[in-house]
């Protein structure tokens, strides 16, 4: 991932003007169709992807855990305090794979129904659950405030004859 974005502009470079006698053309070519199978998860079918993801995050997590107890900086994307699941898909299909699989269909639009369209539910899939866990999480909040009891110093205040209310000092 450290070469991805060099890869891809020396990619973006070369495909309008790419030609499968040209070796260079050809060797990029290939580091780009080992980059889309090396993280092309999330154009299988949820079933298949989801549990891989979890593993992922789980080996991520545990890693940035680990950084931690060692004092060591820990990348942002690994840290369970930082992201959530459907976080780090939304960000990593906008700015990873859709413009990794967008440059790919070019050369091979075919490919469009068999890596893009899947990945656009995928992205659909996690902004939704994004969603939820953000409304879940205001909910709680709601519900905790709620639960809270008021600190307040006011006195309370007690209705009098007239429609007035008078303080009752306790």
């Amino acid at each position: 991932m450290t070469r991805h974005t060099e890869i891809l502009n020396k990619f973006k470079t070369i495909l309008p003007v790419f030609d499968f006698s040209n070796k260079d053309h050809r060797d990029v070519l290939m580091m780009i169709m080992i980059k889309v199978s090396d993280i092309s998860n999330e154009a299988r079918p949820m079933d298949v992807a989801e549990p891989w993801l979890d593993c992922l995050l789980q080996e991520f997590f545990n890693q940035s855990d680990m950084e931690k107890l060692e004092g060591l900086p820990v990348t942002p994307f690994m840290d369970r305090d930082k992201v959530t699941k459907p976080s780090s898909q939304t960000g990593f299909i906008r700015f990873v794979l859709f413009p990794l699989f967008i440059e790919l269909a070019n050369l091979f639009p075919s490919l469009e129904q068999h890596i893009i369209d899947p990945v656009r539910k995928a992205l659909d899939y996690y902004t939704e659950m994004e969603k939820a866990l953000e409304r879940e999480k205001q909910n709680r909040a709601q519900s905790e405030k709620m639960a809270t009891p008021s600190t307040s110093k006011e006195p309370e205040a007690h209705p009098e004859p007239g429609g007035t209310t008078k303080p009752v000092n306790l």
